[in-house]
């Protein structure tokens, strides 16, 4: 899925994700404009917690994260990390893995040393082989939650479909209020509220209120189909299904 304003445009060639990263004492990974100095320490979230995850246009596994004063952070063999490197290089490639637990955190891997990026306040660190407790980091949309979703494999968008209480993906271009889709975070997840302010439930039903049937995690792919991800609690995906092309969760 791909939706309007999250990743918006591509830039041309690199998709980008504009995010903010919790850490596991609830605070913000912070971009400091004096000293380009990063921290972990930040409460709410402003324009030195919003980071850019751009993808790699030749490797599909490799990020860059880059801060609002357009720095991307960097660790070295050391486990040191920065953010003052006005290019891309090799300190600069990350990898992201998901943790299995449901709880849609992600981990963030240093490529060049092959450690994980972690820590709290300003003892941020690439050091650790396998992520603790301080390398999950908690991710959100650093976007306006309502947006317009578009399926990649149908080139269409969502709209509630307000007859059958549904989603569907049927539109070419997002038109109306019944397009808006928010996008709401709750305890580190989503939910996915349709128009008519009832939530999706798994099996593309909609329920008046919240519950684990209706909260998914992030993810964010390159590629072919690079675009994101929302993942049930039992480990499968949202797509569209069958000639309607309703949204619930399948693969």
């Amino acid at each position: 899925m791909s939706p309007n304003g999250v990743n918006g445009h591509s830039g041309g060639e690199t998709l980008q994700w504009k995010v903010g990263l919790l850490n596991n004492e609830g605070r913000y990974l912070t971009a400091e404009a004096f000293g380009f100095k990063i921290n972990a320490s930040g409460n709410v979230m402003r324009k030195k917690q919003v980071w850019v995850i751009e993808h790699d246009t030749k490797e599909e596994d490799v990020v860059y994260v880059k801060s609002h004063l357009g720095r991307y952070l960097a660790g070295d063999k050391k486990g040191n990390v920065t953010c003052e490197h006005e290019d891309r290089d090799p300190e600069t490639k990350f990898t992201i893995a998901y943790n299995p637990d449901g709880s849609g955190k992600w981990a963030i891997r240093n490529k060049l040393s092959t450690y994980y990026f972690g820590g709290s306040e300003d003892m941020l660190k690439v050091y650790e082989k396998q992520p603790t407790a301080s390398e999950w980091w908690t991710i959100r949309l650093g976007v306006h939650p309502q947006v317009n979703i578009r399926s990649i494999i149908r080139s269409r968008y969502a709209r509630l479909d307000s007859e059958n209480q549904r989603i569907q993906f049927d539109e070419l271009t997002p038109w109306g209020s019944d397009a808006l889709i928010t996008l709401e975070f709750r305890d580190g997840k989503y939910a996915v509220k349709a128009s008519n302010n009832h939530y999706l439930k798994s099996d593309g039903s909609l329920a008046p209120s919240p519950s684990p049937e209706t909260m998914y995690t992030l993810e964010i792919r390159s590629g072919q189909y690079s675009g994101m991800a929302l993942k049930d609690y039992r480990g499968k995906y949202l797509t569209t299904v069958g000639k309607d092309a309703v949204m619930q969760s399948r693969n």
